[in-house]
């Protein structure tokens, strides 16, 4: 998992809340995480607790999108959303246009 670094945020008289940062390589990875399409569904899966107990945020290069999904793949973006949403987050980009996540914007 250290391509998803858990931050909890913390200010004098501000609300504390936790950042997950994503920079998810998916199949363009080289190296060790090469093949590795899975990770941000496994981070996700692994964090899910930590991000539903507080304000949260989920943020950086996820390295993918839904005009890229495909049927049966793993790292669909779809999929990720929706685990996103299963925990209570939503994308800001999107709900701020008030466009849906399957466009390609």
């Amino acid at each position: 998992m250290e391509l998803f670094l858990p931050v909890t945020v913390t200010s004098p008289g501000h609300a504390t809340w936790r950042l997950l940062a994503v920079w998810a390589f998916n199949h363009r990875a080289k190296g060790r995480h090469r093949g590795r399409r899975d990770t941000t569904a496994l981070a996700l899966t692994h964090y899910q607790d930590w991000l539903s107990g507080a304000s949260a945020v989920v943020a950086g290069d996820f390295n993918n999108s839904v005009v890229w999904d495909r049927a049966g793949k793993p790292s669909n973006f779809a999929s990720v959303a929706g685990r996103l949403e299963s925990i209570g987050l939503v994308s800001a980009y999107h709900r701020a246009r008030g466009v849906a996540l399957d466009r390609d914007e």
